[in-house]
């Protein structure tokens, strides 16, 4: 994908941010077999790679197309970049002994056809080497893509909020729910 096409793709999507978001809570219209079929192809693998930094697992669920919306750093690039982060952060956590179990959880789920819209919550339980317990939570918001009969993300904007996500918007939303402490 060139590069103005990618810029206009994240242009695009970024434009079209606020009025994807004002879809309602727990707005399910994505029918069952769709949102397992996803559940099988994209949430499973990523967070059971995630939660023992396998970067090929959680990489393995990307679009080569991919795009990252880093909100909290005001940036957009893609899937090179975003694949060199993964592996080196995977590598440093690793190296540092930290143990992670990871969820999450659903506001919106809606698709058309072989294109997936999900937001909601991921919830992250690290236990670094020296003892200390570290909960951050994050809100996701993805664009996902059908490709040859399996669903990948194509889209990845998230953000902490500032810190601001309580346990409290985690539980409110919908599950499923993974591991967890």
């Amino acid at each position: 994908m060139s590069f103005m096409l990618t810029r206009r793709l994240a242009i695009m999507v970024a434009g079209c941010w606020p009025l994807l978001c004002g879809v309602a809570q727990a707005d399910d219209n994505a029918p069952a077999e769709t949102q397992a079929q996803i559940e099988k192809d994209v949430w499973e693998p990523m967070f059971a790679a995630s939660d023992v930094f396998d970067a090929d697992g959680f990489l393995g669920v990307l679009s080569a197309d991919m795009i990252r919306v880093s909100a909290d750093r005001n940036e957009v690039y893609g899937a090179a970049r975003y694949r060199a982060e993964i592996r080196d952060g995977f590598e440093r956590a690793k190296a540092r002994g930290l143990t992670r179990k990871s969820g999450y959880r659903f506001l919106t789920r809606a698709s058309s056809g072989d294109l997936a819209y999900e937001t909601g919550y991921f919830r992250s339980d690290a236990l670094l080497a020296s003892g200390e317990r570290r909960i951050r939570y994050s809100r996701f918001e993805m664009l996902l893509r059908k490709e040859a009969g399996i669903w990948k993300i194509l889209v990845d904007k998230d953000t902490a909020d500032g810190g601001a996500i309580t346990e409290a918007q985690y539980q409110a939303a919908s599950g499923p729910v993974t591991s967890a402490r």
